[in-house]
């Protein structure tokens, strides 16, 4: 199992969800979590991430945006976001899922750019 992580009630929720679904079904809980990570502390969230990490010993894995990736990312970006968007907050969606082509967990994420 994996998610996206951002340390917000939605994701963290889904996650921790997931880990009580498994335990109850008697499967392992190995989970894996991926999360854009930013130095500015304003708008990082990882303090909530660990406690989401913590409280289901998932296995994390975290990105950190720059602008040199995003420079040079920006055409496949735009090419496979295929609609405008307003807010730089979709390049780190890109980058979330870009890591997890990466790790090569096998999911549906539905974005074609990673096959």
């Amino acid at each position: 199992m994996g998610s996206c992580l951002s340390g917000g009630l939605d994701s963290s929720t889904i996650v921790c969800m997931m880990n009580n679904i498994l335990k109850e079904q008697g499967k392992e809980a190995n989970q894996k979590t991926y999360t854009s990570c930013f130095d500015d502390k304003e708008i990082d969230e990882r303090k909530y991430v660990e406690e989401v990490i913590r409280q289901t010993n998932s296995t994390k894995y975290y990105l950190f945006p720059d602008s040199k990736e995003f420079i040079d990312d920006l055409d496949k970006l735009v090419y496979h976001q295929d609609e405008p968007f307003t807010s730089s907050s979709i390049f780190s969606q890109w980058c979330v899922f870009k890591k997890i082509h990466e790790t090569q967990f096998k999911g549906s994420s539905g974005w074609p750019g990673f096959r």
